[in-house]
């Protein structure tokens, strides 16, 4: 069995660089390092948003109402 005698001062010396590297990490967490200084972000295009044409919303419009009628028509609530 080997013994490790370590001074008091020692131990807290190695306690407090410990506990200083993980408050930095936890400081840390979720940030980026920044880009070379070569570098620069490209943003993208926003998406525009979807157009419906006349003839699909129509189309849509009526399936949605068939749909409602005929969740009315089986359902013994509605009777």
């Amino acid at each position: 069995m080997t013994v490790v005698q370590i001074a008091c001062k020692q131990l807290s010396s190695f306690l407090l660089d410990a506990e200083t590297r993980h408050e930095i990490k936890r400081a840390q967490r979720g940030v980026r390092s920044p880009l070379p200084p070569n570098c620069r972000k490209i943003r993208r295009e926003a998406t525009p948003p979807e157009a419906l044409s006349p003839e699909k919303e129509a189309k849509f419009a009526k399936c949605e109402a068939e749909e409602v009628a005929k969740s009315e028509a089986n359902d013994p609530v509605w009777r």
